[in-house]
């Protein structure tokens, strides 16, 4: 085979194979070109607008990826704000559980006075002590209700301020099932640790003042002190009226 047809056969075989590979057309010419060329070989003008959309730049993603992607940011964002409400929620709890354990060292130091006091005869300093035993449970149950009305208005405010931050997603406001019960537990716990300090003031201030009748004194004797009268409507509220 001589030079010239050997050249050829190798311009034949690269005008077949590039034939073979070419998928577009070229927008001038309507040649038809390879995927990879960049340039018509038949017009020589430039191939725009051919590129597939693996090979678009990251600002230039179809539609269907961004909207997929916005829709998962969504949702980590959803689970980030989850986390956080949880977080801020259980913060919250062990405040006042903190703060309400504090009340229960006072009943218990309450309770154990008026233990020894009941082992003593009547008598005048007796009686001072009474009073001040009730003066102190008074003001442990005023600590109470403050403790009780400052945990719900953070609460609430905990609340609104994490209804809007998912309203600006366009999400609910949803823990996940774990997250649900881990708050549930805490919050529970916390009911019953002040329900149980409520009926502890209750029966100690209920005990404490049947010694001071033993000692003599009637509730018309007792000092009519705004503290002491709202002492006593907290013990009629927690005893059903039975004093």
């Amino acid at each position: 085979m001589g030079r010239n047809q050997r050249k050829k056969k190798r311009q034949a075989e690269q005008r077949r194979g590039s034939t073979e590979s070419a998928s577009n057309s070229c927008p001038s010419c309507q040649a038809a070109v390879s995927d990879s060329a960049r340039f018509c070989e038949a017009c020589g003008g430039r191939l725009v607008g051919l590129e597939s959309p693996d090979s678009l730049p990251a600002d230039e993603t179809p539609i269907a990826d961004a909207t997929h992607h916005a829709a998962e940011f969504d949702a980590t964002e959803g689970q980030r704000l989850a986390r956080q409400m949880l977080s801020a929620h259980l913060e919250l709890i062990a405040t006042t559980t903190k703060e309400a354990r504090s009340l229960e060292r006072g009943v218990e130091k309450s309770a154990d006075g008026l233990s020894r006091l009941t082992r003593e005869a009547p008598n005048p300093s007796r009686t001072s002590r009474l009073e001040s035993l009730v003066e102190g449970l008074e003001g442990i149950g005023d600590d109470w209700e403050d403790l009780q009305r400052s945990h719900n208005d953070k609460l609430e405010a905990l609340d609104e301020d994490f209804l809007d931050r998912f309203a600006e997603i366009d999400l609910d406001v949803e823990l996940p099932p774990k997250s649900q019960e881990k708050f549930d537990s805490h919050m529970n716990e916390l009911l019953t640790l002040l329900d149980t300090l409520q009926e502890q003031i209750a029966e100690l201030g209920a005990g404490a003042m049947r010694e001071l009748s033993r000692s003599g004194m009637r509730f018309g004797s007792l000092p009519a002190t705004p503290r002491f009268l709202l002492f006593f409507s907290l013990l009629l509220v927690g005893l059903g009226g039975s004093l």
